[in-house]
């Protein structure tokens, strides 16, 4: 009895003194922490004094990877909810893409492939299988045509709409437009500089018109197909409405740019002429239209035949052009700033002793001079007695020869052969180092393949096809001239689009800087280039 009053006093005692010491470590720092006491588990192997009982081993639980996010997912996927959602969302991809795919399909059967007809002239894949034609005003037939055409009107003069609503156009197919004798006319143009030119009291579009109406007349079957180079098709449509012509449609602008990439178009207005295959008849014939439509459709036509009867020399005596037959021409535009075409006199008449040295005295030149107000001048100040140029009278025929030339800013000086061929655009007059390389070349005729003599900037106005000669030997090089001199003339009888020059590199130099500057490997003989201009 006494042992356990005595053990329970124990107990008693040591809890006083536990709890003594925890208030004191609880005051320190402050004075109103407290620390919880917790209890002590209540199991018997720990409270009791019993040696004969030991505590049981256990082992530890074993450590599992898992990857709490794939299962949070996994298990998101697991409910019902969420199952139902990625259905959903997988249905309406699924039924999204289809539809877009269908309607896709649709709209390119309705707006081209049922236009495409078998068998089709060849010129249907140069300009398009679908055109634009006008319709004449019907009038209205039922009672629904009196209502919704009132209404159609309505909307078509509204800003917000106009342009959406066209009524009187429709798509048609070119197989039935352009028939085995037909002449497909492409028209160039540009709503903006139709306008500047109406300013200036000149409207083409106006006079191709009747030169159209003046081929229908005598009989010639022709279509003119309508090129609106600019990107408001409202404006487009407000050119081309009423008009009997036909259009590439206006939002087709890679066939607009592929277009203008084919016939190496620089300027507009500008006029191509195609027969129903795809060949070329003529291009850069605009002031044709306007002048020579009597010679329509101008096949063989030389820059002699865009001349006027009877030029001007320096002495402003008339000269018929007839002189000119079997001489080689150079044809230079001033700019009608009188310094630089101080300048320019002087360049050219070191150029213009030169030739006439090395042709014996067959060299001719014929310039194109005018005022500040772009009128023509026939007495150039200062200009050599023996050049050429078109009297004040010819307006018409010096603005034909500036566009079968591509005259203008950056080519200012074009080379003829001595059949009045073009030879080559955008000589170099400037430096006399260049004149000897150009004679070289020039003496061989237009419709040769040119050699490394030439200058390149000389040639890239046009397409090239440049043929890199190392490594053959003379013999070899010779041969393959000789047929490229033969592919080169078959392309100036049938080409279907804009002219290509054949540089032929012999010199080993030349070619290996050329590869270097286009990152060519040594088995790449052939590259063409496109034009700069575009």
């Amino acid at each position: 009895m006494e042992a356990k009053v005595s053990y329970i006093f124990a107990t008693l005692f040591l809890l006083t003194y536990t709890v003594s010491s925890q208030a004191k470590i609880s005051r320190v720092g402050t004075s109103t922490r407290v620390i919880p006491i917790y209890q002590v588990p209540n199991k018997d192997a720990f409270i009791r004094l019993n040696r004969k009982k030991t505590t049981e081993s256990s082992k530890p639980t074993e450590l599992k990877e898992c990857n709490t996010k794939k299962n949070l997912v996994l298990s998101k996927l697991l409910d019902k909810k969420y199952r139902k959602l990625v259905l959903v969302a997988t249905g309406s991809v699924v039924f999204t893409l289809t539809c877009y795919k269908f309607v896709s399909k649709l709209v390119n059967y309705l707006l081209y492939s049922r236009y495409v007809t078998r068998p089709y002239p060849k010129v249907a894949d140069t300009v398009g299988h679908v055109l634009l034609a006008n319709t004449k005003d019907r009038p209205s037939a039922t009672f629904m045509d009196k209502v919704v055409n009132p209404v159609a009107k309505l909307f078509e003069k509204m800003p917000l709409l106009k342009g959406f609503v066209r009524p009187g156009m429709r798509r048609v197919s070119t197989s039935s437009v352009v028939d085995k004798d037909t002449y497909v006319v492409i028209y160039f143009i540009n709503d903006t500089i139709n306008e500047r030119y109406k300013m200036m009291g000149l409207d083409p579009s106006s006079m191709l018109k009747k030169s159209y109406e003046a081929l229908k007349r005598n009989g010639k079957k022709v279509a003119i197909v309508l090129v609106d180079m600019s990107k408001n098709f409202d404006a487009s449509y407000e050119f081309f409405k009423g008009k009997p012509y036909y259009a590439v449609p206006f939002g087709d602008l890679r066939r607009k740019r592929n277009l203008q990439t084919l016939f190496n178009l620089i300027y507009v207005p500008s006029v191509v002429v195609l027969d129903s295959e795809g060949n070329l008849v003529k291009d850069r014939c605009l002031n044709l239209f306007y002048d020579r439509i009597n010679e329509f459709p101008w096949r063989n036509f030389r820059f002699l035949d865009v001349l006027p009867d009877y030029l001007v020399d320096g002495a402003n005596q008339p000269v018929h052009k007839s002189t000119l037959e079997g001489k080689f021409i150079g044809v230079f535009l001033f700019t009608g700033n009188p310094d630089w075409d101080k300048v320019f006199r002087k360049n050219l008449s070191n150029m213009y002793e030169y030739m006439d040295k090395v042709t014996e005295g067959n060299f001719r030149v014929v310039t194109l001079d005018f005022d500040k107000e772009g009128q023509l001048k026939s007495d150039s100040e200062g200009a050599n007695p023996e050049w050429l140029t078109v009297n004040k009278s010819d307006q018409s025929h010096a603005s034909a020869m500036i566009e079968f030339l591509n005259l203008g800013m950056l080519n200012r000086f074009v080379l003829l052969d001595s059949e009045g061929r073009e030879y080559v655009s955008n000589v170099n007059i400037y430096e006399e180092r260049f004149y000897e390389p150009i004679w070289k070349e020039y003496s061989r005729g237009a419709s040769r393949v040119k050699g490394d003599s030439m200058s390149f900037s000389h040639v890239l106005k046009r397409p090239i096809l440049f043929v890199l000669g190392d490594g053959e030997d003379e013999k070899a090089l010779d041969s393959l001239e000789l047929d490229l001199n033969k592919a080169l003339a078959v392309h100036e009888d049938r080409r279907t689009g804009a002219k290509f020059e054949i540089l032929l590199l012999r010199d080993p130099k030349k070619c290996k800087a050329f590869r270097k500057h286009l990152k060519l490997d040594k088995q790449t003989k052939m590259v063409s280039v496109q034009s700069v201009n575009d």
